[in-house]
């Protein structure tokens, strides 16, 4: 681990919706050192490496958890603030969005030194987007038994919650923030009593920012001394910075930030009577509510809600016009292939046309029924990742419900489908699914340049289903099934099919 990669050491490492991922980098294995440990050892340890609250007020970490661990009382609270209402500060937003199982794990572990048994972390309101996020990795970390009843056997108990505030910058405050999880005001009250003492709902309360509470797991792994190596004095550690730059724009600019409110945006300079340069004037518009609502109702209807696919209403929608325009029908040389190899493969007298697959994943009944419908859902999602990485962005992916999807390759020769289509195929087989393993998918295709619709759906659906007949975990080509005459042509005409 470098030391310009230690809190975000993550980052881009792992599928952020599965737990199963991270637990392959060594996600929770500082989890399993922790409660093999006394927790006062473990707020030394954070005292030892000098690291100070990242939320503004730069308390001694290891010396609040240690004070907070003698309080007495049972019913302890651990805080996660993640209000970050700064201007121009984001570097718990991407903390979130980029590592959220650490986050959880970094939890867990304060629970355990404090003696904690609920654990709420406050988003900002202009952070909902990532509550989905959250909620799964929550979700995820209950289902393998690091969250809930008698955690790893240790006997201990915690529950993580989420909560959104309304929108005051001032409940990035502790206190503030209390007052609203309990519903009041946002208002910081008068000290003592301090939170560590009465806290939210009168209970012992130990309050963290985001970015301190994810060095924890780092720390407690980091046999090389990363961590110490860095700064000097007390100033020690790694701190990360949340920077903008770039010239103002003369033009007014929409802007969609990752908060999800979109601003319309004008920058001016501002000069003095000497035209000396005194600063920018920002001017914003929130048009939020006006874009996303037709966004979010454009959204719901065309897309699966567990994969976030088009759904088989969209296909029926995009595939009639397709060949209605004749775009299933266009003939040329290979302009735009996956990868390069595929490129240098195609013939100039191969003909380029448009295909449908259907892909099937092989016994995923027995997957639900034997792990249940958390790990098939898992399951359809981590497909869903495979499927986006395997084909380029101007092919066309659907969920057509179940276990079952389609997709449109477009602008390729045979050739090049049948190593695509292949590649998918074995990516699928060499990936590691988090409890269940191995899964295998079949697939069939066809052609779209010849028939309605509804016919080249069900040739392909014929050559996935003669594929899952003879062995699975295989592509078909219709054509060649029909050539070898392990297949006889159907004629369609709209909803029936002449035999």
């Amino acid at each position: 681990m470098q030391a310009s990669k230690f809190l975000t050491a993550n980052f881009g490492r792992y599928d952020t919706s599965s737990i199963g991922s991270y637990m392959n980098i060594g996600g929770f294995t500082a989890l399993r050192k922790a409660v093999t440990m006394d927790g006062e050892d473990i707020a030394a340890l954070i005292a030892a490496n000098k690291v100070k609250g990242r939320g503004g007020a730069a308390y001694d970490m290891g010396r609040k958890w240690s004070q907070a661990r003698a309080v007495r009382g049972e019913n302890k609270v651990i805080i996660c603030n993640a209000d970050e209402g700064e201007t121009t500060t984001f570097k718990d937003r991407e903390l979130i969005c980029h590592d959220p199982f650490n986050l959880i794990e970094a939890m867990i572990i304060a629970a355990y030194v404090v003696g904690a048994s609920d654990g709420f972390i406050y988003m900002r309101a202009e952070y909902a987007c990532f509550r989905p996020l959250l909620q799964n990795a929550i979700r995820q970390a209950k289902s393998y038994g690091f969250l809930g009843t008698n955690i790893l056997g240790r006997g201990f108990d915690f529950d993580i919650h989420l909560y959104s505030g309304a929108g005051a910058y001032v409940c990035g405050e502790g206190t503030a923030l209390i007052r609203s999880i309990e519903g009041k005001a946002g208002r910081p009250r008068m000290k003592p009593p301090f939170i560590k003492v009465s806290g939210v709902f009168a209970r012992p309360t130990c309050l963290n920012n985001v970015e301190t509470l994810s060095l924890v797991p780092h720390l407690l792994l980091d046999e090389e001394g990363v961590y110490a190596s860095c700064g000097s004095g007390e100033s020690i550690g790694t701190k990360l910075i949340s920077v903008l730059a770039g010239e103002p724009a003369a033009a007014p600019l929409e802007l969609e930030l990752a908060s999800g409110r979109i601003l319309m945006l004008a920058i001016h300079r501002v000069h003095d009577t000497q035209n000396a340069s005194m600063g920018h004037l920002w001017v914003c518009e929130d048009v939020t509510q006006q874009r996303q609502t037709a966004a979010q109702l454009i959204t719901l209807a065309e897309r699966d809600a567990l994969t976030g696919l088009f759904n088989r209403k969209t296909f029926d929608e995009q595939f009639s016009r397709y060949t209605m325009n004749g775009l299933a029908t266009r003939s040329g040389t290979v302009t735009d292939t996956l990868v390069a190899e595929e490129s240098a493969a195609a013939s100039d007298n191969e003909p380029v046309q448009q295909w449908l697959a259907v892909v099937d994943i092989d016994h995923f009944k027995q997957v639900n029924d034997r792990f249940g419908h958390l790990y098939g859902d898992e399951v359809l999602i981590l497909i869903t990742n495979i499927l986006r990485s395997s084909f380029r962005s101007h092919d066309r992916i659907f969920r057509f419900g179940g276990e079952e999807f389609v997709v449109l390759l477009r602008s390729t020769t045979l050739s090049t489908a049948h190593k695509v289509f292949n590649r998918f195929r074995l990516a699928v087989q060499a990936y590691h699914f988090p409890q269940v393993g191995q899964v295998t998918v079949s697939l069939g295709f066809v052609s779209t340049t010849r028939g309605s619709p509804v016919e080249i759906l069900g040739q392909a659906d014929q050559a996935l289903y003669y594929a899952k007949e003879h062995g699975r975990n295989q592509v078909c080509f219709y054509d060649d099934l029909v050539a070898s005459g392990h297949l006889a042509t159907k004629v369609a005409n709209d909803d029936v099919e002449l035999f």
